[in-house]
């Protein structure tokens, strides 16, 4: 079975993952990391994540934006339920997760 060499990516790619609740505190950082971050891909992978605010998606909106944003969302009814109500599950690059969209890329 073929696995995708990680390293190759190392330069091109950011992955910044997030547990537990996922609200305006982290989303603030996080949106001024990713707008100064200079990589060409960035993966926000929120699948641990079981509560999404509306200020930490809006703060994804705004670097997506501005960047090659890529969001696997959570695994939980509760975390995936904000992005399907305000509809931004249709406006960001949503992947099913990092390695398989990396094993495409390739």
């Amino acid at each position: 079975m073929y696995a995708p060499n990680y390293q190759q990516f190392a330069e091109r790619l950011r992955i910044y993952r997030y547990r537990g609740e996922f609200g305006a505190t982290d989303a603030m950082t996080l949106k001024n990391e990713l707008l100064a971050e200079t990589a060409e891909q960035l993966f926000i992978d929120l699948s641990e994540v079981t509560k999404v605010d509306l200020i930490a998606i809006n703060a994804l909106v705004i670097a997506h934006k501005r960047k090659n944003l890529k969001v696997v969302l959570p695994k939980s009814a509760q975390g995936r339920h904000t992005f399907h109500l305000t509809k931004f599950d249709l406006v960001l690059n949503i992947i099913t997760s990092i390695p398989d969209y990396l094993y495409d890329y390739e």
